[in-house]
């Protein structure tokens, strides 16, 4: 359809026709508002404090996956990790070690349960690497590996 500003009979020369502009919606809280702000609703479920790991702790699982990741958050109850996708998600009960680059700490076959495996999103434009993030819940047995994991939260660990 052709509109012919002729006919119409304004003589201020603009379209006579109804507007089309589309106004923002008053209810928007925008991107910044809205990834900032807590998106987990309700409750928080855990039952122990988390804390960020500091620069160079890790967690290995050597049990048919063979991935080492660098631990980002870590409480007594659990942990979760990041780790260069190897093709294989990790998945179920397993063991894991969890040690620090400078040596001075090594647990060593800490019971794990698996409770999430998933894609983590690149923050380098066209990188072919991609990282997942594992996370899941100790089952702790014995005082040492208690005690050993409370040493590795006082001295490898900042609060979030």
């Amino acid at each position: 359809m052709i509109v012919n500003y002729q006919d119409n009979q304004n003589i201020s020369g603009r379209r006579s026709v109804p507007d089309r502009r589309v106004f923002a919606n008053p209810n928007y809280m925008g991107v910044e508002r809205r990834v900032s702000g807590d998106r987990r609703k309700g409750k928080d479920k855990r039952k122990h404090k988390r804390y960020r790991a500091k620069e160079g702790a890790y967690a290995a699982i050597r049990s048919g996956y063979d991935v080492i990741g660098m631990i980002k958050d870590i409480s007594q109850s659990g942990l979760a990790f990041q780790y260069i996708a190897n093709g294989k998600r990790i998945n179920g009960v397993l063991t894991i070690d969890i040690f620090h680059n400078n040596r001075d700490f090594y647990l060593k076959d800490v019971p794990f349960k698996t409770t999430s495996d998933f894609n983590v999103d690149s923050k380098v434009p066209f990188s072919t690497i991609m990282l997942r993030q594992c996370g899941g819940q100790f089952n702790i047995t014995t005082d040492n590996q208690r005690s050993q994991l409370d040493l590795f939260l006082l001295n490898h660990t900042s609060i979030i």
